[in-house]
């Protein structure tokens, strides 16, 4: 019953594959949203070209030699549920141009909101901190939805979300538990974050303050939505520069930037190898990696098979 309940989903007139469809109207209010904040984001790009044209291209350079090693470790290694590259197109797009610009006006407004309250150095300081998070998931979130009002059988993704946010929010229900085991943790995370900025400013002899601390926090919170590649890169530079203007040259903090994201990248790999030996064991976790890459491999099959039976099925159905 649940093979057939699945199957009737993946058939049913709610799923559909690939970006183009033409008759849902969710098609088109992507495409609207997409042209206009394009126009926003192409005069925005023509903007910071004017302001250093070495800079503009540095940062799209960057971005450039980041993106591409990690679409491929990303496209050959995702083999459980592979997803039509029309979609990936998609998502890339609304992270890059749509959830960017959107972003930027709705901190716009919650930036003059935070004005009124706090006053404006207040708000020239905290704003981004404060909301440029929940600005930028929501927008991200928005796209989210867009793109599987279009390409999946929507209801029973969301009853799955629904299943899923209660499961992850039990914990709520213990305030102990989610203190000890949830927040405390993550405020560490976030500590250790801050110690980290501090230690590179200090290598490159850039002050550092709490104020210093708190711009670079949120640039790099800001950079995470407006790039296309995980961590920001080459956004991020762009934005460190502009967050540590008056404090130090573009050069210094391009720099500091540079250097930061490479060690911290790197050192994020190391850790994750030696945390797999020390649980695993060296053999235990070839072995895991070679169970999980099989796994996929079986897994791609399926449902290549399974797309297969549902385009032979759509044949047979325009020819009868």
């Amino acid at each position: 019953m649940v093979v057939a309940t699945r199957r009737r989903f993946r058939r049913s007139s709610l799923y559909h594959v690939g970006l183009f469809q033409p008759r849902q109207p969710a098609f088109w209010l992507y495409v609207v949203i997409v042209v206009a904040t394009g126009v926003v984001a192409l005069a925005e790009q023509s903007f910071y070209r004017t302001i250093s044209a070495s800079g503009w291209a540095l940062s799209w350079l960057l971005l450039a030699l980041y993106a591409l090693p990690v679409f491929l470790v990303v496209y050959f290694l995702d083999l459980y549920e592979r997803e039509p590259l029309s979609l990936v197109a998609a998502a890339l797009v609304w992270g890059a141009v749509a959830a960017t610009t959107l972003s930027a006006i709705g901190n716009l407004g919650w930036g003059l909101t935070v004005a009124r309250v706090g006053g404006p150095e207040f708000a020239a300081r905290w704003t981004a901190a404060l909301t440029a998070p929940f600005v930028e998931e929501t927008l991200k979130g928005c796209g989210v939805v867009l793109i599987y009002l279009l390409a999946a059988a929507f209801w029973p993704k969301v009853v799955k979300w629904w299943d899923d946010a209660k499961e992850g929010g039990a914990i709520l229900a213990e305030p102990r538990k989610y203190l000890i085991r949830v927040f405390t943790p993550s405020l560490l995370g976030w500590i250790a974050s801050l110690g980290v900025m501090a230690v590179f400013l200090a290598a490159y002899d850039i002050p550092v303050s709490f104020d210093t601390l708190m711009r670079i926090a949120g640039g790099n919170s800001i950079a995470n939505v407006t790039s296309v590649t995980p961590g920001g890169a080459g956004v991020n530079q762009a934005f460190n520069v502009a967050s540590l203007n008056g404090i130090t040259d573009a050069t210094t903090a391009t720099a500091y930037s540079v250097a930061q994201q490479l060690v911290t990248t790197a050192w994020n790999i190391v850790f994750a190898i030696l945390l797999v030996v020390w649980v695993f064991g060296w053999s235990g976790g070839k072995q895991l990696v070679r169970t999980s890459y099989d796994d996929a491999k079986d897994k791609a099959a399926e449902q290549k098979a399974s797309r297969a039976e549902r385009k032979e099925a759509k044949r047979a159905a325009k020819q009868a």
